[in-house]
């Protein structure tokens, strides 16, 4: 333990060196967990225990360690069995849990980040606003329930300001404040300064 940890240590994933991996009926719970995990998750962990343990300019840094912890709480949605999955461009098909094909719910893609959009998502300025990294202080956008049909579902504008939306058909409307926009493939919302669409 004192060289795996500390004189020699030794990532038990390491791409180039197996000779600490896992065994199989002894280190069980690594195996099934690592396996669950999106790529851009394990492959961070495997540079900072890799490079980045001999490398000082390897380390990762913590705003590195924010995204993508961040993005991996977006890219969570839900098995109909209730299990959480993680969302990595479609190529996660069945649920880990019941081993069920998986619906995936409405999904919306800011920049480069995907944010899954579930009964229970809410959207913050980390969001809604590319001046605001990191910031979970108020909800700006909440996925909920049309009130009179309970087969539709939006996104509800919790800003102070109107959102503008461009449909489809490319004719622009505005969404504001307490309204919601249709969860619909194709719609464009424009936050203020950052817009993102939503994919079905």
């Amino acid at each position: 333990m004192n060289r795996l940890y500390g004189t020699e240590p030794l990532f038990i994933f390491d791409p180039q060196d197996t000779s600490n991996a896992p065994v199989a009926g002894l280190h069980d719970n690594a195996l099934v967990y690592w396996a669950l995990y999106p790529p851009f998750l394990r492959d961070v962990f495997t540079r900072a225990f890799t490079t980045g343990i001999n490398d000082q300019h390897g380390r990762i840094r913590e705003n590195e360690w924010r995204v993508i912890l961040i993005n991996l709480r977006d890219s969570l949605f839900y098995c109909g069995c209730g299990a959480q999955n993680f969302y990595e461009t479609d190529s996660v098909k069945q649920c880990w849990a019941c081993n069920k094909d998986l619906v995936y719910p409405p999904r919306l893609r800011i920049n480069n980040a995907v944010v899954m959009l579930n009964h229970d998502t809410k959207l913050y300025p980390h969001h809604t606003d590319q001046t605001q990294k990191f910031n979970f202080s108020e909800p700006q956008a909440a996925v909920n329930r049309h009130p009179q049909d309970p087969n539709r579902w939006g996104l509800q504008n919790l800003s102070a300001s109107p959102w503008i939306i461009t449909l489809a058909d490319n004719s622009v409307t505005l969404v504001e404040p307490q309204r919601s926009v249709n969860l619909a493939a194709g719609i464009v919302i424009n936050f203020g300064n950052t817009s993102a669409e939503i994919h079905v």
